[in-house]
This record gives C-alpha cells, structure tokens and sequence, in this order.
C-alpha cells in the first residue's frame, strides 16, 4: 500500500513492511483491517529497499529494525521520503520548502520554528496514523515529533543513529550545530524515550544537555535507552564475502593490482569521513614500508560537484604515479562488495554515532582501523587499531602494522568477526527496540 503526498520538491511515502519482509506463518496478518498499526517507523532517508546501495544510514536501520519487528509478528509501517520514486531523498525541510541551502543556521532555525507551512504539512501527514507509536529517525524526524506533541497519541520514541551535535556540516571551521542542538533539546524534554546505539552515546546526551533538561541528567538518562544496531547476516557473512571476492577484485582493480593488500574505506565522500587524511597517511606509509604491493580503495560517492572528492584529487595528483594508481574510486557500490575487495578496513572518522561499514567490516572477518572516539571504541572493542582522526603520523603507522605484520591482522580478523556475530544483528536489534516499547506501556506512559 502506498499513501503519497507532494510536497514542493518531494513525495513523503508511507508503505507498509510486508512488502519487504515476508511475514513467517505463525504471526498474525498485518492487513487485517482489525488490527491497528501500532509502531510507526519514521525514516529521513527513503527506507525503500530497491535503492540499494543509494539508501543512507538512518534509511538502512529504519528499514532493518522494521523487518526484524515485522518477522517477529509485530505490526509497522514506514514512512519515509522519495524523489517521486526515483531516488533515494533526504527528508530535510530547506529542500522541502525551497529554503536555500547556503541560508544560516540562524535563518534556518527560525525557518523550523516559525514556518506555518512546515508545521501544517507535518500535521497532516501524522494524521494518517495518529495512533501509533512514533519511532524517528534523525534529528529533523525527533524535531517535529516533539512538537507535534498534542497530535501524537501514542509513545514518541527518537532514534539516535544520526545525532549530529558535534558536526555543522554548512560551517567549515566544524562549531556546534545550533538547528541540531535546538532539535535536541526538544526531543529530550518532550520525547517518552530517547534510543541510541551505544552507551557512550547515552553518557555524552547526558553530560551535553543536562543543564537544559527539565530534571537534569538524571532524567536523561532515564529515558535513554541503548539500542545497538546490527549487520545483514546473509549478505556480511565470512563465507559470503569470500566468495565474491575473487570476481569483484577482478571487477574492480588493475589486472597487475588484484593480489595487492588492499585497505579500503567505505562510506559518503565528506570532511565527516576524513578520507583526505586517510590517503595522506596511506601514501606516508607506502614511502615508510616501501611496499609497493599496497592499495587504497575509496567506496562511496558523490563524485560529482564534491569540493571534498576534489581536493581529495588535487592531493593525489602531487604525489608520485606509482602511488597515484595505488588509490582507486569505485563510487558508490553495494557494501558486501566492499568488503569483498577490501582487506582491512580504514575508518579514522571525525565523528560516528556507530559505524554500520564498521561494524559490517566486522563480521565480514576484517582487521579495522578506526578512530578513537568512545563510541567506536565500545562498538570495536580490542581487536581495532584505534587512531585520532587528525594525527596523519598516527594513522600512516597503523597502516604499517597492518601491511606488514600478517598476526595481528589475523587476531582483529577472528576476533572482528566474534565480536560483531555476538553483538550485532538486527534480531538482536529489533528485540531490544521491542523491549523498550513494551517497557514503556508497562509504566503507563502510553
């Protein structure tokens, strides 16, 4: 089933998750007109699942937990945005409502409060199911859940995956984002439960906001629920990644290349990502080791109209040619044949709230260096090596362990894989996010 509405620029698209997932035998029809949709799923991104590789991170985990509830009987839907369903659209209010891009924070944030029409259109959309729980997705879902507070009859539950308090992606010099922080502030007064990935995630909520938060940060981390995310058991599996290794790598790298150690990186092509910094210590450590048998894979888009992509070029160009042709853009392509190609994962990024690549990587049975925030820590455990995102030395001499000493490759390898198979799946995912709704309904807050 579909319900679509238009907008300036977008479709809002509500479907239902049979359409996915097909329901096992024993649960009950989630068509049957007696029984109301409960738990509403609210995406930023497109959750639709033919998007492939184009749907993004709060997409992908909408998608996955929905499927997981819905194979355990539970009824859901999905509402998410599409590009008159074409592509995978960002559900963000400037592009909703031609609010330029380049406007200022301070521009945009009375933009949120203030617009009559960004509050009708929102308004109208929840009265579609204004009896479910509402789970969002991403801080512009978390916005209008909390302030559609009088029209929510069920729990509003904001989903962490994407807090950006640390990151302003409109503002070079990386300051605390005020839309984000404002949004934030919303959500964690007025929402029932707030749900992050990890525990170190839970803390920084706490200690960030607790001056601003009726009750403080004792009430925030009440209401705070640690929800770890998970990894496509079929298509991330040791045995599934190998097996397309052999004809991906032949897809994908020079013929002379293919039984390179490749490191390799995969995700959007952003400041966010830190892959300037990467290849810079990737070609520091090809002039340290003097091996030249190692390559660089970069996975992720865009490649079009990217300052990033293109300083990232410029770079590259100053370097020697057989250090040149050593690092490879693949574009934006499928994550299991990432790490089909790859053999050690690369991530020093500024900033995560988890790290589904990873994570993935993980599973995958791959050595993994990545940063050293707290988050990425708890979600990596001991068999990573754990780098600052801004210390190109650093990140250079990890790559230089990794190239050249094969038994700590195969201690992270063995225990990535352990660790994400133990941890990480959406079962495990979606059976907790089930726990805190059912918590919820048993303290009467529903």
């Amino acid at each position: 089933m579909h319900i679509m509405l238009s907008t300036a620029n977008s479709v809002i698209m509500e479907r239902d998750i049979r359409g996915y997932y097909p329901m096992a035998e024993s649960t009950r029809d989630v068509n049957s007109r007696s029984q109301p949709i409960r738990k509403i799923v609210i995406a930023h991104e497109s959750p639709d699942a033919h998007f492939g590789a184009k749907v993004g991170g709060a997409a992908k985990v909408a998608l996955e937990q929905s499927k997981a509830l819905h194979r355990m009987g539970r009824p859901i839907k999905l509402i998410g945005p599409s590009n008159g369903g074409n592509g995978a659209g960002l559900m963000i209010p400037h592009e909703l409502f031609n609010m330029p891009q380049a406007a200022s924070n301070d521009e945009l944030l009375r933009f949120y409060k203030e617009s009559d029409e960004w509050m009708s259109f929102w308004q109208g959309k929840f009265r579609v199911s204004p009896e479910g729980d509402v789970y969002g997705h991403y801080f512009v879902a978390g916005g209008i859940m909390s302030e559609m507070n009088g029209d929510i009859k069920g729990n509003r539950i904001y989903m962490g995956h994407s807090w950006d308090r640390v990151v302003n992606q409109m503002d070079p010099k990386r300051a605390s984002a005020p839309i984000r922080s404002a949004a934030e502030k919303s959500i964690l007064n007025e929402a029932h439960a707030v749900i992050v990935a990890t525990e170190a995630e839970r803390q920084i909520l706490a200690k960030s906001y607790q001056d601003v938060v009726i009750g403080g940060k004792q009430v925030i981390l009440n209401k705070t629920f640690v929800v770890p995310l998970g990894i496509d058991s079929d298509k991330y599996s040791p045995e599934n990644i190998a097996e397309k290794r052999k004809e991906w790598r032949n897809k994908l790298l020079p013929e002379d290349l293919r039984s390179s150690l490749n490191f390799y990186m995969v995700g959007r092509i952003a400041p966010q990502k830190n892959q300037l910094n990467a290849v810079k210590a990737f070609c520091e450590a090809i002039r340290k080791t003097g091996d030249r048998n190692l390559t660089m894979s970069i996975f992720g888009g865009p490649l079009d109209n990217n300052t990033y992509y293109n300083e990232l070029k410029e770079f590259i160009k100053t370097q020697p040619e057989y250090i040149q042709r050593r690092i490879l853009f693949h574009g934006v392509v499928d994550g299991e044949i990432a790490h089909a190609v790859g053999d050690i994962f690369v991530g020093p990024s500024i900033w995560e709230t988890f790290f589904l690549a990873a994570a993935e990587a993980m599973a995958s049975g791959k050595p993994t260096i990545i940063s050293d925030k707290a988050i990425l820590k708890e979600v990596a455990g001991k068999g990573s090596i754990f780098v600052s995102d801004s210390k190109i030395d650093k990140i250079a001499d990890s790559i230089a362990i990794m190239a050249t000493n094969p038994d700590f490759r195969s201690f992270s390898s063995q225990y990535n894989k352990k660790r994400a198979w133990k941890n990480f799946t959406w079962g495990k995912s979606a059976q907790t996010l089930d726990d805190v709704w059912n918590k919820l309904k048993k303290n009467n807050i529903a």
